[in-house]
């Protein structure tokens, strides 16, 4: 269980509750054109406070952010995919692990490819919606396990895929954890994530509203 969280307060909260890890989000990301990293003074407040792994959440492409991010010797980041910027950032060149979005099965292969360990669904309110992006993400990968490998190399041309990764993906299942992202308010909707398909879940920091 992961939850995103703006304040040491809201941090000290989720690591009571039974959190696993945490996100520091900056707090007015949802008022910007384009998000920002969090202040590093809360982020090293945070850090001060809790003992759980701390990711920071910054947007795609930020080389800068992420590298500061990498130098304060956190658990990881957690990357979020702006609209009018797709650039991804090359994760294997990083020595701490990336939480990065997708919105298909494509993206969620390019995110894997650029050193991803682990993935999530662009943040939603409607846990319908969130369980119906995992099980469509399930359903292409039991897809892959149905073809031949020629019909594979087939489809990594048809997808502009790299066909190393979907050959994997046909033996062994999706190289990286499935995260599950929105606002998840009780045990039921969190079986319910599991369920579809989800191996971890993270919780909007929305939820401390309605604490």
């Amino acid at each position: 269980l992961i939850i995103e969280v703006t304040t040491e307060e809201e941090a000290i909260i989720a690591e009571q509750a039974g959190a696993k890890a945490i996100v520091v989000v900056d707090w007015n990301e949802q008022l910007k054109e384009t998000g920002f990293m969090p202040d590093i003074y809360i982020i090293e407040q945070i850090k001060a406070s809790v003992s759980i792994p701390i990711f920071v959440r910054i947007v795609s492409g930020q080389l800068v952010e992420a590298k500061l991010v990498e130098k304060l010797q956190l658990a990881g980041i957690d990357e979020v995919v702006e609209t009018s910027n797709k650039t991804s950032l090359y994760k294997r060149t990083f020595t701490i692990p990336f939480i990065s979005e997708y919105e298909s099965f494509e993206t969620a292969i390019h995110q894997i490819v650029q050193g991803s360990l682990m993935i999530k669904n662009k943040d939603s309110n409607c846990i319908n919606k969130i369980a119906m992006q995992l099980s469509n993400l399930k359903r292409q990968v039991k897809y892959l396990t149905t073809l031949t490998e020629e019909e594979i190399a087939e489809e990594s041309k048809n997808r502009n895929s790299h066909l190393d990764i979907l050959l994997h993906i046909k033996e062994n299942d999706l190289p990286a954890l499935i995260v599950a992202h929105g606002l998840i308010r009780n045990p039921k909707e969190v079986a319910f994530l599991m369920r579809s398909g989800a191996d971890a879940l993270m919780i909007k920091y929305s939820i401390f509203k309605e604490i």
